[in-house]
């Protein structure tokens, strides 16, 4: 614990150093040979310079404070000690590393675009954008929950769909198991809620649980009277289709048997959406996860402490995206400046009940730093995207980069201000390219 709230410091020195609170973006391996690793990613910035610089110095913080999974880098460069002398020289450092003048760029042998720039202004031409703050300006990220539920029964295809054309970014929605181990889309462990029978999820065979109306009848009386029960395998494909991130809330698997995780795990990947859906668990839930895949995106529930949210860095920290997840009634400031000096965006959600469900709400948590809303009323086109009020707004653009690292100068840099040994971190071995 002690390390990590080490690594705690260090990162939030030299954030607060650069002005740039940004959460960790979504990174591909490309390549690696005896002296260099090549990382893909996207960025964002207000012209192709600062896309460059701010893609540059994520690839940097990766390699240094993450590691590569893929490659032979698999953990950290940098290692905390328990000696402050050290800790102070490891701090140090990193401040001059990414100062505006540091040697950061220096080790970076290449870095060439991969897509073209595109212009991102708007929330509704943001849907393949996972939220970023960069110099006070914010790509915020709003989820439908369970659909656009005031208007059709929750978590069904037609409340997916309507989601869709208000220009939702993410649509979040459960997943639940039948008896004979097929995944379907719903929210409570029973259908009585929200269908025309009774019963418990985990004891009826699938064909039984689509043998149900799931029109809701006690919200909309008899207006819906033939709508099926989605699979998770057909809502993954209605995204797929409709270019659209999900969020993926998953049920307490003690309740299911027959490898509920495994099972739903093996149809995003079957889909090919492991890009393109987030897990949404508490810590003990998504270590089960990442026991299967490692690399998956993941947004942690119940992140209302920092204690919390330094418990669970080290354990995701191979994961390709990662969110802390906190209701709203339980943000403060010191949670959001917390988990962006963790390097992660911090998810606020509402229940339908809520009565601070507005896009005011919202906003306010948005220009507190909040990079992400789950809401059920708040809709996308209510607002562009903002910047502070006295200052004007910036049009960003977004770009897919390839950054090629020197490792071998950046070890050497490392061990002649002693912050890692010659022993530690040896370099990779030659790869051929993926």
């Amino acid at each position: 614990m002690r390390n990590v709230s080490l690594l705690v410091i260090l990162l939030f020195i030299f954030s607060c150093k650069t002005q740039q609170q940004r959460p960790t973006t979504t990174v591909k391996f490309i390549r690696e040979d005896s002296t260099s690793i090549t990382l893909r990613l996207w960025d964002v910035g207000i012209n192709k310079e600062e896309i460059s610089s701010n893609a540059q110095r994520e690839a940097l913080k990766i390699i240094l404070f993450r590691g590569v999974p893929e490659s032979q880098q698999k953990s950290p460069l940098i290692s905390f000690s328990n000696n402050k002398n050290t800790n102070k020289i490891q701090q140090q450092y990193c401040d001059s590393f990414f100062a505006k003048n540091g040697k950061c760029d220096s080790f970076v042998v290449s870095c060439h675009a991969t897509t073209k720039k595109r212009k991102i202004a708007k929330r509704k031409e943001a849907k393949n954008l996972f939220p970023l703050v960069i110099g006070g300006v914010r790509v915020p990220f709003l989820g439908s929950h369970r659909g656009l539920h005031k208007e059709f029964p929750e978590n069904t295809m037609p409340a997916f769909e309507a989601a869709i054309k208000k220009g939702y970014h993410y649509i979040e929605t459960d997943v639940v198991q039948s008896s004979d181990s097929v995944q379907f889309i719903l929210h409570d462990a029973n259908i009585n809620r929200t269908s025309n029978g009774r019963g418990e999820i985990s004891k009826l065979t699938a064909k039984q649980i689509t043998s149900y109306n799931y029109g809701y009848s006690k919200k909309f009386g008899s207006k819906f009277d033939s709508i099926p029960i989605p699979t998770l395998e057909e809502f993954l494909i209605f995204c797929k289709t409709n270019n659209c991130i999900a969020e993926l809330d998953l049920a307490d698997d003690r309740r299911y048997k027959n490898n509920y995780l495994q099972n739903t795990y093996d149809i995003v990947k079957r889909t090919d959406m492991l890009d393109n859906v987030f897990f949404c668990a508490p810590l003990t839930r998504i270590e089960a996860l990442l026991a299967i895949d490692s690399t998956v995106m993941v947004s942690i529930s119940d992140m209302t402490s920092t204690k919390a949210m330094d418990n669970a860095i080290e354990k995701i920290r191979h994961s390709r995206w990662a969110t802390f997840s906190c209701p709203h009634n339980s943000i403060t400031q010191s949670l959001i400046n917390h988990a962006h000096s963790l390097g992660i965006p911090l998810k606020i959600w509402y229940n339908e009940w809520d009565g601070n469900d507005t896009f005011l709400q919202i906003d306010k948590l948005f220009n507190q730093g909040v990079a992400i809303a789950l809401t059920d009323h708040v809709l996308p086109q209510d607002s562009l995207i903002t910047s502070d009020k006295k200052k004007k707004t910036k049009r960003l653009s977004q770009q897919t980069l390839d950054i090629t690292v020197d490792i071998t100068a950046l070890k050497k840099d490392l061990q002649s201000n002693k912050i890692i040994n010659n022993k530690v971190n040896s370099a990779p071995k030659d790869k051929k390219q993926k």
